[in-house]
């Protein structure tokens, strides 16, 4: 029986990967993937937790806005965004803070989203996203 030279090509290769894969001398690339721990809203104050699955700190881009339904429509309150460095620290802002411009005091049902983008291992902009429902007192 023949083996063709890409049947051969192939195996060497799959060898090879094995054995240097083996001895740790193939190069591993760091794991880059955000998640967010913590995210609330307690007497005018925002609580944010962004954590660094490698513990390693990523720096990304952040946006908010805060709405309010009215009469079944919603209308934006304020928004605002920048740019984070996170490394799992627990972070708190008022809301005037936090968004970056004058915001009306909130009520019970306005709504915050938040999304956090950042590139991740694959070199890929990615992004992480949370909506919270200040809830009745």
């Amino acid at each position: 029986m023949m083996t063709s030279p890409t049947t051969l090509a192939v195996a060497g290769c799959c060898a090879l990967a094995s054995f240097f894969g083996t001895m740790n001398l193939l190069p591993e690339y760091e794991q880059r993937v955000l998640t967010l721990a913590r995210f609330d809203y307690d007497a005018g104050v925002w609580t944010q937790q962004v954590v660094s699955e490698s513990g390693k700190a990523i720096t990304g881009d952040w946006t908010v806005q805060i709405s309010r339904s009215e009469n079944g429509a919603l209308t934006v309150l304020c928004d605002g965004g920048g740019r984070g460095i996170y490394n799992g620290s627990v972070n708190k802002y008022v809301t005037d803070e936090w968004v970056g411009s004058a915001c009306p005091d909130l009520l019970p049902h306005d709504i915050a989203v938040v999304n956090w983008e950042y590139v991740n291992h694959h070199g890929i902009k990615t992004s992480l996203s949370a909506t919270y429902v200040i809830p009745d007192p």
